[in-house]
Parts: structure tokens; C-alpha cells; sequence
């Protein structure tokens, strides 16, 4: 490949990442105005997202811990 071209393929991908983070800023700055339904769902579903898992895992462990009880008391 030509130096020159090469310094072309690298100017390109430079401007398309620079137009990408610059796109990412502006819809970061008007989402901060106003509620913003996508993002606030996006953070309750990560926030409960092993919820179910939890759930059945603590009562496992009740469960276990009632049956370690009375072999204690023996």
C-alpha cells in the first residue's frame, strides 16, 4: 500500500470516529434536559436484571439453613 493512501485510510477512520463522538456529545447534551424514557429503562432493567436469580438463590439458602438446624441441636 502507498504511503499515501495509507495516510488517507487513517485521516478517514479519524473523521468518522471524531463525527461518531461529536453525534454521541449532542444527544448526550439534549438528553440532559428532558426525562429520557430509553436510558431511565435501560437502568432499571440492569439494576434487577439478576433479581429472579437472587430471589431463588436466598431461598436456597433458607431453605439449607433450615436443615442445618437440627443437626445443631443433636
Amino acid at each position: 500500500m502507498n504511503t499515501e493512501n495509507g495516510w488517507i485510510v487513517v485521516l478517514i477512520i479519524l473523521g468518522i470516529v471524531v463525527l461518531f463522538n461529536l453525534g454521541m456529545f449532542a444527544q448526550a447534551l439534549n438528553s440532559r434536559g428532558r426525562n429520557s424514557d430509553t436510558l431511565n429503562s435501560i437502568r432499571s432493567s440492569f439494576g434487577r436484571s439478576f433479581k429472579k436469580e437472587d430471589d431463588s438463590l436466598n431461598e436456597l439458602r433458607k431453605r439449607v439453613e433450615e436443615l442445618k438446624k437440627p443437626e445443631e441441636k443433636e
